[in-house]
This record gives structure tokens, sequence and C-alpha cells, in this order.
């Protein structure tokens, strides 16, 4: 509450409700998650926070929920090798990436139905990331979605067809 009745942050909550895509908190580092998280909830809607380094972007997300404990926050990790190395990712950051990439997977699905991308139980999903992260080539959306199956507890599942969806997708026995 303290935040939103700063002059500088209703000029840029009014740029974010504006349309303004790219807005630079223009504050110093203690304070980013707190400004964010404010942003972010009175925004309501889905949000991307890219840093110039990992470490920031894991920071955000470490710090995001402390400001606001109802946040959805999503890490969308660097992958330590370079694009052009041969090695392995570690698992965390595969399934950091993996994580994030079904959240937004589902908003685009409910977009049309929920409108701001949360529902009466969930907050709005944020995504912190850094650049390079989020230049390193992933699946587009269209694979990743026909790619994807949600298991439910319950549920009955051809084993030989997911079998078969999982090595097509990159998987080894």
């Amino acid at each position: 509450d303290h935040i939103r009745v700063l002059p500088g942050y209703a000029a840029l909550r009014e740029r974010a409700l504006a349309g303004e895509k790219r807005l630079p908190l223009g504050v110093i580092r203690a304070a980013r998650a707190a400004v964010a998280a404010a942003l972010a909830q009175d925004l309501g809607r889905p949000t991307l926070i890219v840093t110039a380094r990992p470490d920031r972007a894991t920071a955000f997300a470490d710090e995001l929920p402390i400001w606001w404990p109802g946040a959805a926050v999503r890490p969308f990790s660097e992958p330590a090798p370079m694009f052009y190395e041969p090695a392995v990712w570690g698992s965390r950051t595969v399934s950091e990436r993996i994580a994030a990439l079904s959240a937004w997977a589902d908003l685009h699905a409910t977009i049309g139905s929920a409108g701001s991308g949360a529902t009466a139980s969930s907050a709005p999903l944020i995504t912190t990331t850094s650049v390079r992260a989020l230049m390193t080539r992933t699946l587009p959306l269209r694979e990743f979605l026909t790619r994807t199956r949600k298991l439910r507890r319950g549920a009955t599942v051809r084993l030989d067809a997911l079998l078969t969806l999982w090595a097509e997708s990159g998987y080894e026995p």
C-alpha cells in the first residue's frame, strides 16, 4: 500500500494500463521486487519480468512471493551451456522451463474464456527470466501443445501411445 501512493508508481501504473509493453522500473534493486509485485497485482494480467542476468531473475522469483504471497511465479531458467556447446542442460533448468511453458500454454488455452489470464482462485502468472534465457530456442507453441499431455490421478492412459509420444518428443528409455 505504501508503494501505491508514490507518484512515480502511479505514473508507471498508468503507462502499463495505457498498453506500454516495455516498462523499466527505474528504482533501486532492493525495491524492484516490491514494485513489480504491486504492479502485477494491480494490473491483474500475466507478466513477464526480463532481467539482464540470470541471478537477478532468480532473485525476482524468490522475492516476489514475499511481497505478494499469492503470486503465481514461474521462473524460466537460463541453460548454463551456450547454444553452440554440446552439453546437457541441468534437470532444474529443464523442469523450470517446462513448468513455465506449461503455465503459458494453459494460459493461452484459457485466455479466451478467462480474459485476464487469472481465475477466481489464482493470481495472474508472473514469469521471471533473463534475456539470454528468453533468447534460447525452445519448441514452438503449437508443437509444445501437441506434445503435451496432462496425466490425472485415476485417469486411464494408453501406455503405448504415451511411450510413443515421449519417444517422438526426444525422450529415451
